[in-house]
């Protein structure tokens, strides 16, 4: 994945121009652009790790503790 291929979203890191360029082109190549399902669970307490998130449109809600539906 190339640094054009974030779709804008590096102008929503705070850090991006702090950044060399090897270190944004890498941020690039690790990047997944995803798209979730209203009310689609992201992810849970006892998943792995999902690194950062940027929400680039719409919006999540974080539970604390168990949800109960």
């Amino acid at each position: 994945m190339t640094s054009h291929s974030l779709d804008g979203a590096e102008s929503q890191l705070p850090f991006w121009d702090d950044l060399t360029q090897a270190q944004r082109e890498l941020v690039a190549e690790c990047s997944l652009i995803k798209h979730f399902a209203k009310d689609e669970v992201v992810n849970r307490a006892d998943s792995s790790c999902m690194g950062l998130v940027l929400i680039l449109s719409g919006g999540i809600r974080a539970y604390r503790g168990k949800v109960v539906r």
